[in-house]
């Protein structure tokens, strides 16, 4: 479960990885289970592709940390 700090990590790592790999992210909310965002494509952009980035990346960045 994700509660308190490490919500507040999970986010500002989501956030940062986003970042780097072009990803315009609108809002980001990480719940205790689950996370909601939204995303701003674009013209090269697919969301399968962005959604298996961003879950692929996030699940093992907060497996290993």
């Amino acid at each position: 479960m994700l509660m308190g700090d490490a919500r507040s990590a999970v986010r500002d790592h989501m956030s940062d990885y986003a970042a780097e790999n072009r990803i315009e992210l609108h809002a980001l909310n990480v719940q205790p289970e689950h996370v909601h965002l939204s995303v701003r494509l674009s013209h090269d952009q697919r969301i399968e592709d962005i959604s298996k980035l961003l879950k692929g990346e996030s699940s093992h960045w907060i497996n290993q940390n």
